[in-house]
């Protein structure tokens, strides 16, 4: 697969050690449509966020708030893993047209801002 095709790659070969990423199954395909990146505390999730806004670049928090912590759901049971991983994760748009120079930008302004 080329770059194009694949467009976290950079994110993955550019920040290890910094976040964590989901590892998938090999029976399963990625659609690359979005990278969940899982950082150390959601206070380094929430400064990154609020970086990467200032620059034109929105992230999205699609797996926050853990299940359980929804009123309407009424889950009796507290699912503390869960929590914490939403707490932490952050989820960055990518797409097939994103160039490499776009996608170093946005790594950038992550590794500044860890």
């Amino acid at each position: 697969m080329t770059v194009l095709q694949r467009p976290n790659i950079y994110a993955q070969t550019e920040l290890p050690g910094l976040v964590q990423f989901q590892q998938w199954n090999q029976q399963s395909q990625n659609n690359h449509a979005y990278a969940p990146v899982l950082f150390e505390s959601e206070e380094q999730l929430l400064e990154v966020e609020a970086k990467l806004k200032e620059n034109n670049i929105i992230p999205r928090r699609y797996f926050y708030p853990s299940l359980d912590n929804l009123d309407y759901l009424q889950s009796n049971q507290v699912c503390s893993i869960s929590r914490d991983i939403a707490s932490r994760i952050l989820c960055v748009s990518i797409y097939l047209g994103l160039t490499p120079v776009e996608q170093f930008y946005v790594i950038k302004v992550i590794k500044d801002s860890l």
